[in-house]
């Protein structure tokens, strides 16, 4: 059997085959998002359709050795997992639906539509994300600039991490202040994360969130006291 490992049975020809099918297998997980179906048939056809891509490329790569469909299949769980989670109700385990979104989260599997309507809290972010999960999204971003820091030094991914993180900080202490809600939206521990972590970015992102949320709260102040 050790033939059908080494991909030795893989010849060009049946590799570019492979690989055009799993271009057709990314395709189908598109699908649902264009044509109109249940939720659950949506989460069949998508998983479905990553399932066929990873199958087909990681056959394609065997001839790389075993790294080659490792690498594939790593590569697709990633992808497929965050893409669904960001945006899709398609990740389902032990009845419960797992997304950024509250919108997604109760999503009927009968339902057509993908984003059932929710009540949502003053706190939470467009689109019904929580502040409890774009809390620690933040806080993941600038614990992943700050790791990537650390290993390759000062390239120009940590250069232009820092400066979306530092305007997305900016950003975020705008917007907090301008509805009036507290620093970080009251969630402590990951605003302890990304301000521990942005140490490694001399505390750019959370310098810029803090002036922008002064800033807001100033304006706000000069407006009133205009009104009055």
């Amino acid at each position: 059997m050790s033939w059908i490992v080494d991909g030795a049975w893989v010849t060009p020809a049946l590799r570019t085959a492979l690989f055009m099918a799993m271009i057709a297998f990314l395709g189908v997980v598109f699908v649902p998002g264009n044509v109109k179906m249940t939720v659950r048939a949506a989460r069949r056809v998508y998983w479905a359709g990553w399932g066929g891509a990873t199958i087909c490329g990681g056959m394609a790569l065997l001839s790389r050795g075993p790294q080659g469909p490792l690498w594939m299949i790593l590569m697709s769980t990633f992808l497929s997992v965050l893409h669904a989670y960001f945006t899709t109700p398609y990740i389902k385990i032990g009845g419960r639906v797992i997304a950024l979104s509250k919108y997604h989260e109760m999503a009927q599997d009968s339902d057509v539509d993908h984003a059932r309507a929710v009540s949502t809290q003053p706190d939470d972010y467009p689109g019904g994300i929580t502040a409890v999960k774009q809390w620690w999204l933040i806080a993941a971003m600038v614990c992943f600039a700050a790791l990537s820091i650390s290993v390759i030094g000062w390239g120009w991914l940590p250069v232009a991490l820092t400066a979306f993180l530092t305007l997305l900080g900016a950003g975020a202490g705008i917007g907090d202040a301008s509805r009036d809600l507290p620093i970080a939206r009251n969630q402590r521990v990951q605003g302890f994360v990304a301000l521990a972590a942005s140490a490694a970015m001399y505390g750019l992102p959370a310098i810029a969130y803090l002036c922008g949320y002064r800033w807001k709260q100033r304006q706000k102040r000069r407006e009133a006291d205009l009104l009055h």
